[in-house]
């Protein structure tokens, strides 16, 4: 069995810098292992949805909690629409500097997160070992710290990277607090960066298939859905069936309803080539629906407007995206 935080260097995924306000995090994302959940934390960084949101819950010797929008710790949502399952893997652990999702039960994940920064723990290895957990977790966390007690409760999805971040991690914890362990003084996100690598890695992915398929962004096809995520519908379109994913708030903005009430195999759908997504590895598609509904493209105009896409390559995209989201608002303001 392989532990990836047990060896940071050599484990695979998206790193990522929580900039603070006092200091940085540096976290390795596990995106093999926690899929859904890696995608739902980088396309809210990519939207800067947690850009100026606090630190809301800090318990020194316990954790950090962070991610809620309204800073109440009852807000945020995912880019699913909805609160989503768990994804726990038996190779990830809540040991001191994981990043786990916060959650209010079973399958309720939003987009609040919390980091372990607990420097010791409460079970010796021998206690752990004898409980269940592998030889070289509970050793890991007899040394090192954690919180055993939220392993398959909460969702882990990234570790702290460098010791610098672990510094940065125990001076949020050691900051005054309110009787609701509310920081008197605001620890501030105040951006989220993604690697590079990761961008000119898409970025390439994208340029591949784009030209295996002969598409381009702006490219008009009929298409038929032939498959169903939560997430979204995938698609054949064109002459040589190409495959593609519509994600789910292409299909039904505002308030966004269950995959399976609003697509079904066989239907049949007008689309466009806007991006490449990187997690299913198919061309990601729009309903074209601008000049008969607008309101139909609220979601995901919101989403690719914010998102600069110039940084990996989509100015064209991102140029068009502008024009839409103008055009689309003074159809509503004429509407009102």
């Amino acid at each position: 069995m392989n532990y990836p935080q047990l060896d940071l260097k050599k484990a695979k995924g998206t790193e990522v810098v929580i900039h603070t306000n006092l200091g940085d995090l540096k976290i390795k994302l596990f995106d093999s292992l926690t899929p859904k959940t890696v995608k739902n934390f980088l396309e809210l960084a990519k939207k800067n949805y947690y850009d100026g949101v606090v630190f809301h819950r800090v318990i020194n010797d316990f954790m950090v909690q962070g991610g809620d929008p309204t800073g109440t710790g009852a807000g945020g949502t995912s880019i699913y629409g909805k609160r989503f399952e768990d994804e726990f893997s038996d190779e990830l652990f809540n040991l001191r500097g994981a990043l786990s999702m916060a959650n209010a039960g079973p399958n309720t994940n939003g987009s609040q997160f919390f980091i372990v920064q607990k420097p010791s723990s409460d079970y010796s290895s021998r206690d752990l070992e004898s409980a269940g957990w592998p030889s070289e977790i509970a050793k890991s966390y007899a040394v090192n710290g954690g919180t055993p007690h939220l392993d398959r409760r909460h969702t882990v999805f990234g570790h702290l990277a460098d010791e610098a971040s672990f510094e940065v991690l125990d001076k949020m914890a050691d900051v005054a607090v309110d009787y609701n362990d509310r920081p008197y003084e605001p620890i501030i996100i105040e951006s989220v960066t993604i690697s590079e690598a990761k961008k000119k890695k898409v970025l390439k992915a994208s340029e591949d298939v784009f030209r295996k398929h002969e598409v381009k962004i702006g490219d008009i096809f009929d298409a038929e859905v032939v498959g169903i995520q939560p997430y979204g519908a995938f698609v054949k379109f064109g002459e040589d069936d190409k495959k593609g994913l519509v994600h789910i708030s292409e299909i039904q903005s505002g308030f966004v309803k269950d995959i399976h009430e609003v697509a079904e195999i066989g239907q049949k759908l007008k689309v466009q080539v806007i991006d490449f997504d990187e997690y299913s590895g198919k061309i990601s598609l729009s309903v074209r629906s601008l000049e008969e509904e607008p309101e139909l493209h609220k979601a995901h105009r919101k989403h690719f407007a914010t998102d600069n896409r110039e940084n990996i390559g989509f100015e064209s995209l991102s140029k068009e995206m502008a024009t839409w989201v103008k055009d689309a608002e003074s159809y509503l303001q004429a509407k009102d």
